[in-house]
């Protein structure tokens, strides 16, 4: 554990975890998938799925500057103009 009282390398969790859930559909974000994708336990997954909801969630949330929040936040590769 890193002096900041976080595990190591947790903020590259958040980034994979970033990039991965941005191309996935919402509904299959589950804290199962979480937790085997990060590692993490099915308590943690839920935290962590509940702030990604919150994060990409159009509603404002205070203090997350609008530069920040995602117009479309689940876009497939098809709708994108990727191969189908």
């Amino acid at each position: 554990m890193a002096r900041t009282g976080r595990q190591r390398y947790d903020h590259l969790r958040a980034m994979r975890f970033a990039l991965w859930a941005r191309t996935q559909n919402p509904r299959q974000l589950t804290p199962q998938r979480i937790s085997g994708l990060l590692g993490i336990s099915l308590d943690a997954a839920r935290r962590w799925r509940a702030d990604w909801f919150t994060a990409t969630s159009p509603i404002h949330v205070e203090g997350v500057p609008d530069v920040l929040r995602p117009t479309q936040p689940f876009v497939t590769p098809a709708a994108q103009g990727g191969a189908q």
